[in-house]
């Protein structure tokens, strides 16, 4: 894969499974990234992953995309 340097990915998903091993990858390969996560719990999972967010080139978001049925 190539430098990811001067790009920046919308990860959502990051704090678990496939997108947290994607998350990673991403940071390994200098990605920026904003990494969305739904909760403190899932925030807590991002930090022991990628570290605490430094607001340039890591960030977090939090937010649920669940809709009421």
């Amino acid at each position: 894969m190539p430098k990811l340097d001067n790009r920046t990915v919308l990860l959502t998903g990051a704090s678990q499974g496939i997108g947290a091993v994607t998350a990673g990858t991403l940071r390994k390969y200098d990605a920026g990234l904003i990494a969305h996560h739904r909760g403190d719990e899932e925030r807590a999972d991002l930090v022991s992953v990628l570290g605490e967010p430094d607001d340039a080139s890591l960030k977090f978001v939090a937010g649920d995309f669940m809709l009421d049925a």
